[in-house]
């Protein structure tokens, strides 16, 4: 198979996943809610505190049902759907503001909490669980792969809540939200460079937490490749060539081990999506997981949608950027 054609068909693979994650958004949030006789334009009309008599209740419902395309067949509002996601046309939320506007104001802090979390998470999980195997059956292993499993199980809001408290609350050595870093005493906005850094000083804390609750499944899956390399039968044969170990480690262990490691990193992406929700709730942080939450506990339907998607669209372009770089990384993979 050629490269082009590779390519070609894991495009229009992971075009196929991102097509069944619009699916299941529109199940759940236009099937679902009509099966079950909902309106869900009626959440956003209380009637009782709007003082509307039943007429004009009506008659703002009707309208609410138009401008939302809620009055419409599902067909006529699937296929209208499809193209919206597809085109990131998500219209507007039940403030009148612009979707992709909002997810382009809080993009930015998800993408520097994942980013950094991602690249630092995996250099402890190689380097660790290197040293881990290294030290095989000594209490230093022990201790590591123990580690390893914990920081993989343990709940991560609890422990945001617990970092949080602990060095912004007590301690007082970051800042307690996004938004009170960004601002002065008096309440005025902070701009120009200082800005960035105090942007910067304010992620701290979610990085290192999530970094520290997400590296622990691949540095134990790198501790236990490097274990099976190092009994292999070409790694006793450079010891008995004389080689030291630390350059068998580098030569021949790292380079065979490590190749499992980065297809984890695609898989941990999704679970670092879904735990950036956690975290940045818990630490104040307006990216888009703390929008998530926000939009969920307002009922706010279309930046649910929104948000839902370009969260999936972010997972499923971290797997096809891994499945065009591994054959690069992988020589004994060709494209096919």
């Amino acid at each position: 198979m050629s490269a082009y054609r590779y390519i070609l068909l894991r495009i229009l693979e992971r075009m196929a996943v991102l097509f069944i994650v619009v699916v299941i958004n529109f199940v759940i949030f236009q099937v679902l809610p009509t099966l079950a006789k909902i309106n869900v334009a009626a959440l956003y009309l209380p009637k009782s505190t709007l003082g509307f008599n039943n007429y004009q209740y009506t008659q703002e419902l009707q309208n609410l049902n138009r401008i939302f395309g809620l009055d419409q067949p599902l067909w006529v509002r699937f296929v209208k759907y499809v193209v919206a996601m597809y085109t990131f046309n998500f219209g507007v939320d039940y403030t009148a503001t612009p979707v992709i506007q909002e997810i382009k104001q809080h993009f930015w802090p998800t993408f520097v909490v994942v980013v950094p979390s991602l690249i630092i998470s995996t250099i402890m999980a190689i380097n660790w669980g290197m040293y881990s195997a290294a030290r095989k059956g000594k209490a230093s292993d022990h201790i590591s792969s123990l580690t390893f499993q914990f920081t993989y199980n343990i709940p991560s809001f609890w422990v945001a809540v617990v970092i949080w408290v602990i060095f912004a609350g007590i301690l007082k050595w970051f800042p307690l939200s996004l938004s009170s870093a960004l601002l002065t005493k008096g309440g005025n906005a902070i701009h120009g460079f200082e800005y960035y850094t105090r942007f910067l000083w304010a992620s701290v804390l979610p990085i290192l937490t999530l970094s520290l609750l997400s590296f622990g499944a691949r540095a134990l899956l790198m501790r236990n490749n490097s274990v099976e390399i190092l009994d292999s039968d070409f790694v006793l044969h450079a010891k008995i060539r004389g080689l030291r170990d630390k350059l068998i480690i580098r030569r021949h262990v790292l380079r065979n081990a490590v190749l499992p490691v980065v297809t984890r990193v695609g898989i941990d992406v999704a679970f670092l999506l879904s735990g950036v929700v956690f975290i940045e709730y818990a630490f104040n942080f307006n990216g888009l997981g703390s929008m998530l939450v926000t939009a969920a506990e307002s009922y706010d339907i279309p930046l649910l949608e929104g948000d839902f998607f370009v969260i999936s669209f972010m997972a499923v372009m971290v797997f096809l950027a891994m499945d065009l770089i591994y054959p690069l990384i992988d020589p004994r993979v060709r494209y096919e």
